[in-house]
């Protein structure tokens, strides 16, 4: 695993990664604890990538994510399952918490749903952003709602 600080029009994010695909994005910087590199170097093309894309999301370039996530031995079932509905959510799209959990078939979740949000590790990749409150308002976010408002402000336009 190795991080890697990105400053961006943003803030600061720190991108931390392993051979397998990024593994978390942090709203300030913070060091991951490294570990041994045994990939040839495709950690670092995993942040290189990382980097690009995040660097060309916020200038209102990219709408589809390609860089390799890695979530395993990340969340329970359920939180995993909530990450993996977040990222069908379109690009300048928003859902509700009980759109969510009406998607993954768990109606009486929204509650959950929230607490997955809140624990999600890739924010902005994994778009809990586009996630508001069933009337539309702007509720939780971990870097914040002025960013969360900034970010669906970006893809809205």
């Amino acid at each position: 695993m190795k991080s890697r600080i990105l400053q961006t029009e943003i803030g600061t994010l720190t991108l931390v990664a392993s051979q397998h695909g990024l593994q978390r994005i942090i709203f300030g910087a913070e060091e991951a604890p490294p570990m041994e590199e045994t990939s040839n170097g495709a950690t670092e093309q995993v942040l290189d990538q990382a980097s690009h894309e995040l660097t060309a999301y916020l200038r209102g370039e990219l709408k589809d994510w390609t860089v390799k996530i890695h979530l395993n031995g990340t969340g329970t079932p359920f939180q995993q399952e909530v990450w993996h509905a977040l990222q069908h959510i379109p690009y300048g799209e928003t859902r509700s918490y009980k759109d969510i959990a009406d998607q993954i078939k768990r109606p009486k979740a929204v509650r959950a749903i929230g607490q997955a949000n809140h624990h999600n590790p890739i924010p902005i990749v994994i778009p809990c952003h586009r996630v508001v409150g069933h009337n539309g308002k702007l509720v939780g976010y971990g870097g914040g709602l002025p960013l969360k408002q900034k970010l669906l402000e970006l893809e809205a336009s």
